[in-house]
């Protein structure tokens, strides 16, 4: 991978690159993916129902990626080290349905609705298999694949993660077989992007709304109306003429393309990753900028929760220390958030689109905000405690000066020390908590 990586950054990077990939040797070269009979979830609060026939399930063969951020630091369980984004490959041995590939994308999109965890449940609905028998979710095979790493939840704790409490992404690479609609099919696109206008034949309606059910990872895809699908295709990247598609859509990226014929004349060269490199680092790139800005976010909320509060909340009140040091921490993450950082127009507008499409650049800009405000309660506090410092400096002045007096008429030595060590601890204590 390091030859793909050198190719597709920016000269500037290229000495000294902000990751590394490589492909991950193991034995789980194949899954074996299984949907289950039936399919119960909630779409514009209403229970539905998908069903097939005593379930069904699809083969794959499958790549590890580990893409390693060396100057991204993560500190878990005490515990410095790199961030690393870990990528599955899965390459179907036979044609899917659209139904089964938003089922897949289920695993990082979650429920059909705000505020819904998932559509699937995994190891019930969806599960994956190495071996007879098994029925695991996708956390259960990455730990598997990965043992040296551990997944972070959103709360970076690392519980067992899941389509909304887990870091996750998907990067879709569809071909459209060679069949005579397919040519009307990118048309189609292009003119409900275009001109809002969906196609009126009911087949070609069909394929399109597939697309579109895909691309946004939702079940009840066909329920979706002429002036929605229209909204879905406003923001895509197509070339009907080429029979090429790229969207970002929330978590997921696609790709979709007419399938090529095999030029006897050319020497094909598979990735090594099992998907087009191109496409994938771009999208692993984003989630890693995506971690960053959320942990400084979520640090951002947890010292600003901690600066004010009534008298009884004392204990649980931020230290100034313990601010300066979280702003730190926060300015660390946001200058661990990657720039453009790709030298072909292709990589670099993937990384724009990719970024505006998920509120990246609008997450950095309300974050450096959030810290502005903290930064400014923080010097509110520091100018309070300087104030007061003096205050409590001719109080602790008069104690001591009363400890020697005691100590000068004779009082035990030792208890003398250790009072005036306590009431120097406190002072110092109160000097950051108080204010």
């Amino acid at each position: 991978m390091e030859s793909y990586e050198d190719d597709m950054l920016l000269y500037a990077h290229r000495d000294e690159p902000p990751f590394r990939t490589r492909v991950v040797q193991s034995e789980l070269e194949q899954v074996t993916v299984g949907f289950a009979a039936e399919l119960t979830y909630e779409a514009e609060g209403k229970q539905k129902r998908l069903s097939c026939r005593d379930g069904r399930s699809r083969s794959f063969a499958m790549v590890l990626g580990e893409t390693v951020f060396e100057r991204s630091e993560v500190v878990f369980e005490h515990a410095h080290t790199s961030l690393g984004v870990l990528t599955l490959v899965l390459t179907p041995g036979e044609a899917l349905t659209e139904y089964d590939v938003i089922k897949l994308a289920k695993l990082w999109e979650g429920g059909e609705s705000v505020g819904h965890p998932s559509a699937i449940r995994e190891g019930r609905d969806l599960w994956f298999a190495t071996r007879p028998g098994e029925q695991t979710t996708l956390h259960a095979l990455l730990q598997r694949a990965f043992p040296d790493w551990q997944p972070l939840d959103e709360a970076e704790r690392g519980a067992e993660t899941g389509a909304r409490s887990g870091y996750r992404v998907g990067t879709l690479e569809l071909e459209v077989p060679r069949e005579r609609w397919r040519k009307g099919l990118f048309a189609d696109l292009a003119t409900l992007k275009r001109r809002r206008e969906a196609p009126k034949d009911r087949a070609r309606w069909d394929r399109a709304v597939a697309v579109g059910g895909v691309l946004q990872g939702l079940l009840d895809f066909r329920a979706i109306e002429d002036d929605e699908l229209a909204d879905v295709f406003a923001e895509v990247d197509i070339d009907p003429e080429d029979e090429t598609m790229r969207a970002f859509h929330k978590g997921t990226l696609l790709s979709l393309a007419g399938e090529e014929e095999p030029d006897p004349d050319q020497e094909e060269r598979p990735s090594p990753l099992g998907v087009d490199p191109y496409l994938a680092v771009p999208n692993i790139v984003l989630l890693h900028n995506e971690q960053r800005l959320k942990s400084a976010r979520r640090r951002e909320g947890e010292l600003s929760a901690k600066q004010r509060g009534p008298a009884r909340q004392l204990f649980e009140r931020a230290a100034i220390n313990e601010t300066e040091n979280g702003l730190s921490g926060m300015a660390r993450l946001l200058a661990q958030d990657l720039p453009n950082v790709f030298h072909y127009s292709s990589e670099r507008r993937l990384q724009k689109r990719g970024r505006q499409s998920r509120g990246l650049d609008d997450l950095n800009t309300f974050v450096r905000l959030r810290m502005d405000d903290l930064s400014s309660v923080l010097q509110s506090r520091v100018r309070a405690r300087d104030r007061w410092t003096a205050v409590l400096g001719i109080a602790v002045g008069v104690v001591t000066a009363f400890l020697v007096q005691q100590a000068i008429q004779g009082r035990p030595l030792w208890l003398i020390v250790i009072a005036a060590v306590a009431l120097f601890g406190v002072f110092l204590w109160l000097r950051d908590k108080l204010f």
